[in-house]
């Protein structure tokens, strides 16, 4: 009796799902909230390492091996999203990070979300670098970048 109980409910949820469809399950946007937080953690944890660098060596962290330079100092290495890099750029127009590659249209959404979370910190754009925000309106996977000014 127990048992035809179970299934009877198990069959009424199945029915549910089937009725309502999986579109109110949307995938998408976990996805694209979940690369945001992966942006944002790591242009934050690299902000931090360059300033320990700084704090730790005494100068400025170089371009040239700048991510062996960072993961020796506590084995940071940081993560991207798939078709991505991050890149460090010291110049006379300042000191950045930024994720950049072929994205899909997830992670160019991620992109914008964190670039919007981040006023005056963070650009999208085309290149790295960016000091304006560009937005992107032609098909996927894409040529796109965030970049962090850390000063």
């Amino acid at each position: 009796m127990y048992s035809i109980l179970i299934v009877l409910i198990a069959l009424g949820l199945f029915a549910a799902l089937l009725y309502a469809g999986t579109s109110s399950i949307n995938i998408n946007n976990y996805l694209i909230k979940s690369n945001k937080g992966i942006i944002e953690a790591n242009a934050m944890s690299l902000a931090t390492q360059f300033n320990a660098y700084e704090n730790l060596k005494g100068y400025t962290l170089q371009e040239e091996n700048w991510e062996t330079e960072i993961f020796s100092l506590n084995r940071f290495s940081p993560k991207t999203l798939e078709g991505t890099s991050w890149n460090y750029h010291n110049d006379n127009d300042g000191v950045y990070f930024c994720l950049s590659g072929q994205v899909n249209q997830i992670n160019y959404e991620a992109m914008k979300i964190a670039e919007e979370s981040s006023t005056d910190v963070a650009f999208t754009g085309v290149t790295c670098g960016s000091k304006t925000i560009t937005t992107h309106t032609g098909s996927f996977p894409t040529e796109y970048s965030v970049t962090y000014w850390i000063r």
